[in-house]
């Protein structure tokens, strides 16, 4: 399971995951978010974390 870190998360790709292909976002041991890296958005999550998630995505490679 491919794993990075940035601003403090841990992002997650389990590749045998149910489509779309999405990444786990986790902060303190807890999961905070779900981003959908096909369409671009959150599955899910608490968007106090968004702007910060969507920056460590993209320090993380994973958006533009």
């Amino acid at each position: 399971m491919p794993t990075w870190k940035a601003l403090g998360y841990v992002i997650r790709l389990y590749e045998t995951d149910h489509p779309p292909r999405h990444v786990h976002v986790y902060r303190d041991g807890k999961q905070v978010a779900r981003y959908d890296l096909e369409n671009g958005r959150f599955m899910d999550g608490d968007p106090k974390h968004f702007v910060r998630i969507r920056a460590a995505l993209r320090q993380a490679g994973l958006i533009r």
